[in-house]
Order: structure tokens, then C-alpha cells, then sequence
């Protein structure tokens, strides 16, 4: 049985809860980039589990959604 640390389980559960929270609201990555200040690739990047927003990321998109 293949287990996942606890870093990618967090990934899948913060993305999940992204793509719902996005959905809801009627936005796309690119809007969501728009209204963060992010750049689109940092957001696409955690989309792919490729890797995970840094705190002031998290900070910003929080203010959004």
C-alpha cells in the first residue's frame, strides 16, 4: 500500500478545498492569480502538487476568496 506524507496529503486537501471555494465564486486560476497578486505559474504549479503556496501566498488568497 502506497502512503502519502503528510505533505502531500495536505497538498490534496488544500487543493480540493481551492477548486471548491473557486467554483463557488465563479473564478478561474487566472482570476484568482489577478486578484492575489500571484503569478498564474505559482498557482498552476500547486493545481499539479508540483508544489505548495508559501505562507504569504496563503495570506493573499485568503483575502480573496
Amino acid at each position: 500500500m502506497d502512503k502519502m506524507s503528510f505533505e502531500e496529503k495536505w497538498m490534496r486537501e488544500f487543493v480540493v478545498r481551492l477548486k471548491h471555494r473557486m467554483e463557488y465564486l465563479g473564478i478561474t486560476q487566472r482570476e484568482l492569480a489577478k486578484r492575489a497578486g500571484i503569478t498564474y505559474p505559482a498557482i498552476s504549479r500547486w493545481f499539479n502538487y508540483k508544489n505548495g503556496p508559501t505562507a504569504m501566498n496563503l495570506v493573499k488568497i485568503a483575502k480573496v476568496l
